[in-house]
């Protein structure tokens, strides 16, 4: 995660806070590489002991490497001023999981931003970051309520596409709009 944290285009959107760090796990060039990457852009770096460590990771193969990063979400006006055009919209999600999933095929699928609307989970959580494989630093996301984003996507012009496991066409049917909204719905309750 922190590698694609640190390749991100986006990089001075999420400020690092504090770095933490564990000489005796950093064991790799790669690790020290990552490390240094850091250092020369975290605020205040703190070198600790390993047993520190363990007391704030939980993760068995960890590089030996924590680092507060400062979550900022795109703005509304950020948003309008970038026109994105490819977005996908996360209604009411409860499972960080599978939130961070969408980042990662978000990514993959060439989307411009997302827009999470009344998520029941954080997005920058710890597992929502792990599923993600660092991907959310590189989708820009805007947080809504339901009219807000019903309202963005109709007054700017969008195709709303909605996902929807049992009913309509196949995704690979569609002949898409250039300008596109593509909404999955809550694990229990679907789309709003």
């Amino acid at each position: 995660v922190l590698e694609k944290y640190l390749s991100s285009k986006y990089i001075d959107k999420f400020p690092i806070n504090t770095l933490l760090f564990c000489p005796e796990l950093i064991t790799s060039e790669y690790a020290q590489k990552i490390l240094v990457g850091l250092m020369n852009i975290a605020e205040n770096t703190f070198s600790v002991s390993e047993k520190t460590y363990e007391l704030f990771n939980d993760k068995k193969n960890s590089a030996g490497v924590f680092a507060v990063i400062e979550w900022k979400d795109l703005s509304y006006e950020d948003f309008l001023k970038e026109g994105y055009k490819n977005v996908v919209i996360i209604d009411a999600l409860e499972n960080p999981g599978n939130v961070g999933t969408i980042f990662r095929t978000a990514d993959a699928t060439g989307i411009d931003a997302i827009i999470a609307v009344d998520l029941k989970t954080m997005v920058y959580s710890k597992k929502c970051i792990s599923a993600s494989r660092g991907m959310l630093f590189e989708i820009p996301v805007l947080s809504l309520n339901f009219r807000q984003a019903q309202s963005l996507l109709i007054e700017n012009g969008y195709t709303i596409y909605l996902g929807e496991p049992k009913e309509g066409k196949s995704y690979s049917e569609i002949e898409y709009a250039d300008k596109k909204a593509v909404v999955v719905g809550s694990e229990r309750f679907g789309i709003n």
